[in-house]
């Protein structure tokens, strides 16, 4: 069975897989048909691809891949994902995957890689770059989270080409050089970065209202910068050791970032920003963000979360009143 060129995969859970063996029947689309099929999509690759191999661009939505290799003698690609012609991801995570050479979890060498919506962690490649994506013809990441990938070159993203980055929170990504790694222009704007090492560019690039120390953050090419805000020696995060990294009360991120509405957020995204815009109408935790012409939270999460870590109640105490009924009294 030849490898499936092109495909949208939807609910996969991808787990141990090997590129060198590893087949798995997913629910997907093929590209030339016109409606939901169960079709084999064939993951086996002599190279590259822990879990998916696509000579061509390659969709996934609503899934998750977890511990994936790719490492053919030490030169796979793509621990999770391998798209020769692009990957487009949304409503995603990756853990734990590796790739011997470039691609922890992704590698789109070959045509764009745009991911929304989506969670990278602890992914990672042993001799290459892009902990946890790979991208040699465009990266486009929007409300996203890196945390903790690593890699000897770029630890978290590799863009051999223009690189956004809008709303992501990036944290404890290392690598021997740099985390992130972009070699043209591009723009990096209401993004996170805390416990992270450096930015590197080749190229001017913009850096626009991100919780970043530019003094030590950044080297490389000298960025065009406006509005972005020193995190200082205090974790904006709630629990980042826990992997919540939504805002703490009181952070220097809420209401800081740049309306995705205004112009100038258009002139840095460019040709994208209409599909931007729609994907920062919610947060990561699908939450509203702040109508057109206010300010947004710096980062994947907007501050106050249906899904933020409560506050444990101390002193509990419960009093009956009668048969069918009880009084509960706590602290907060």
């Amino acid at each position: 069975m030849p490898n499936v060129g092109f495909g949208f995969i939807q609910q996969l859970s991808s787990l141990n897989g090997s590129s060198p063996s590893s087949r798995h029947a997913t629910k997907a689309n093929h590209a030339s048909e016109s409606e939901s099929a169960i079709v084999p999509f064939r993951t086996r690759s002599l190279y590259s691809g822990g879990a998916i191999y696509g000579s061509g661009p390659v969709t996934v939505t609503n899934s998750t891949f977890s511990n994936n290799t790719a490492p053919y003698w030490q030169s796979g690609n793509g621990g999770a994902i391998y798209g020769g012609s692009g990957v487009t991801v949304t409503n995603s995570s990756f853990s734990n995957n590796i790739a011997a050479s470039s691609g922890g979890a992704i590698w789109g060498g070959g045509g764009p890689v745009t991911v929304t919506n989506s969670a990278f962690s602890n992914n990672g490649t042993r001799n290459g770059a892009g902990g946890a994506i790979y991208g040699g013809s465009g990266v486009t990441v929007t409300n996203s989270i890196f945390s903790d990938n690593t890699a000897p070159g770029a630890g978290a993203i590799y863009a051999y080409s223009s690189l956004i980055i809008a709303n992501d929170t990036f944290s404890g990504n290392a690598a021997a050089v740099t985390a992130i790694y972009m070699s043209s222009p591009g723009s990096i704007i209401n993004s996170v970065f805390y416990g992270h090492s450096t930015i590197y560019a080749t190229s001017v690039y913009n850096l626009y209202n991100n919780l970043i120390d530019t003094s030590t953050g950044i080297a490389g090419s000298s960025p065009l910068m406006a509005g972005n805000i020193a995190p200082g020696t205090t974790s904006p995060f709630v629990d980042a050791a826990n992997g919540n990294f939504r805002l703490v009360a009181g952070s220097d991120a809420i209401n800081a970032g740049l309306d995705p509405n205004s112009t100038t957020f258009a002139d840095l995204v460019g040709s994208s920003v209409a599909d931007i815009r729609q994907a920062l109408l919610t947060d990561l935790d699908g939450n509203p963000r702040p109508t057109p012409g206010t300010a947004v939270d710096i980062g994947a999460y907007e501050f106050g979360s249906d899904n933020e870590s409560p506050t444990v109640p101390t002193g509990l105490s419960a009093t009956a009143v009668s048969a069918s009924q009880i009084n509960l009294a706590w602290t907060a």
